[in-house]
């Protein structure tokens, strides 16, 4: 799944945002949306009233509505076993 494919984040004015080279999508509640992009990062999506409108893995597109107040990107998802072994 590693692919140097760039992501591109658009957000209006904190009440849509449009995300490209999402690979999947983790979990989507009205505080929070985890997206997983091409690649294997990971970025958080935290505000209120928060509504998945489209994501097509086809085209590795994601769109959300309602009041985001924070956006924070994280590394890959490593498991605890890798951890220890490292």
């Amino acid at each position: 799944m590693e692919d140097n494919k760039g992501h591109l984040i658009t957000l209006e004015g904190q009440k849509k945002i449009c995300v490209t080279a999402v690979a999947e999508v983790e979990s989507v509640t009205a505080e929070s949306i985890k997206l997983v992009l091409v690649g294997g990062k990971r970025i958080f999506l935290n505000g209120t009233n928060l509504k998945m409108g489209a994501f097509s893995k086809q085209n590795a597109t994601f769109s959300a509505e309602g009041l985001i107040t924070e956006i924070k990107y994280a590394g890959q998802k490593t498991s605890l076993v890798k951890k220890l072994l490292k």
